[in-house]
């Protein structure tokens, strides 16, 4: 009997293991000002989400959405994981610094309603959101005031509700980044007005590693629930125990 439980409890362990690995993406969401302000550090920008957020953070089985902004929000492109270098290269291609505004309410409702709508809402959001100025949007914006914590309602509600990680960065001391990152209730980070790519690691790459690694833990409290429970049955020769308590 106690070798039948072990036999039962390693097809446990190898099927669970194999179904949780299958669903643990998420999805990887990078909001990048476009305004012509940050033009000089879109290289550096450009290769600290190449190299660290996809070569180093985003996991095979992630959704990378890349989205921009300056006065109007774009969607840029959707990328997995494990997207060759030809096509990042080719997204990033498409992020320049053109825009004459930095509409950061805009932007943040805009994404907010993207990722409702164009995301799967059974996985969780890292969301990086980087600028170098100020909210100063054009005339023509729905939001032409100053950031109003009242119209991220809905956002701060998504962001609850779906279990969002918000990563809000800063290029500079003159910018509307930390009263975002207050607003949203998300983290923040300001780097110099000509960062390096060490700068990002030292002040980004390695808080997003952590929370990505939490994020898309495989070892949840359910999982290793039921093999605490499983080897239970094992130990004492009960298949019958393991049956009766699995989760």
């Amino acid at each position: 009997m106690a070798r039948k439980a072990v036999i039962v409890l390693i097809f446990f362990m190898f099927f669970a293991s194999s179904a949780y690995a299958a669903s643990e993406g998420v999805d990887l969401v990078i909001v990048v000002d476009q305004s012509k302000s940050i033009k000089k550090n879109l290289p550096v920008i450009k290769d600290f989400i190449a190299k660290r957020i996809f070569d180093q953070i985003a996991q095979p089985q992630d959704t990378v959405y890349l989205l921009s902004f300056d006065g109007q929000f774009y969607f840029k492109r959707k990328l997995s994981g494990s997207s060759n270098i030809f096509d990042i290269g080719y997204a990033l291609d498409s992020v320049q610094a053109v825009g004459g505004y930095t509409d950061i309410t805009n932007a943040v409702i805009e994404m907010s309603r993207f990722i409702e709508k164009q995301t799967d809402p059974k996985r969780k959001k890292i969301v990086f959101f980087l600028t170098d100025g100020l909210n100063e949007p054009p005339s023509y914006s729905k939001y032409p005031g100053k950031l109003d914590p009242a119209l991220f309602a809905e956002t701060l509600h998504l962001k609850k509700d779906g279990g969002w990680s918000v990563f809000i960065t800063g290029i500079g001391a003159k910018t509307s980044a930390p009263d975002l990152a207050q607003i949203l209730e998300g983290k923040y980070a300001q780097i110099s007005s000509v960062p390096t790519l060490e700068e990002f690691d030292t002040n980004i790459t390695q808080q997003l590693k952590i929370v990505r690694k939490r994020t898309g833990n495989p070892f949840s409290a359910a999982v290793v629930t039921t093999v605490v429970i499983a080897i239970a049955a094992a130990g004492v020769g009960g298949v019958a125990l393991f049956r009766k308590y699995k989760v």
